[in-house]
């Protein structure tokens, strides 16, 4: 749902850019850094934990394909345990660095204006701490052993 707002705005300020470069030879000034710095880090963040809770993720299971449904709970917990793990530090990382950017005001120059940025750089913290908060929900509910694992219900 997040990304198909996101994909919207961007679709329409886009299109409002080129109806006014074209119509009046007056471009929307920053569409290019809005897009690159705003939309298309929040279409790729802010719906990891969705993707995550709804199996979106691209699964192989060449090996764990004839294991019981027990053991197959159990090593997607340890997965999502492993995953957290990652994703926590990159919520982490991604959290020092938009403090550092808040604190500078981070901006970007082009040839006709400046624009902020870092409000975008809270994005990734965002998106990555909603989906770590999501892998910790399937590890402790694949773990658990209680055959419940059904994430369907969160979404």
């Amino acid at each position: 749902m997040t990304g198909g707002v996101v994909a919207v705005l961007m679709m329409f300020h886009i299109v409002a850019d080129v109806i006014a470069r074209e119509a009046f030879e007056s471009p929307i000034s920053g569409t290019l850094e809005i897009t690159a710095s705003f939309y298309m880090v929040a279409l790729v963040f802010l719906p990891l934990a969705h993707v995550t809770l709804g199996e979106g993720h691209i699964f192989v299971e060449l090996f764990t394909r004839s294991l019981s449904a027990a053991a197959n709970r159990r090593i997607d917990g340890c997965v999502a345990a492993l995953g957290l793990v990652y994703v926590g530090l990159m919520t982490v990382g991604g959290f020092r660095e938009a403090v550092k950017r808040t604190l500078i005001r981070d901006t970007l120059e082009t040839a006709g204006a400046t624009f902020q940025v870092w409000p975008s750089r809270w994005i990734l913290p965002l998106g990555a701490g909603l989906m770590a908060l999501a892998l910790l929900w399937i590890a402790v509910d694949s773990l658990k052993g209680d055959g419940r694992h059904d994430r369907q219900r969160l979404l």
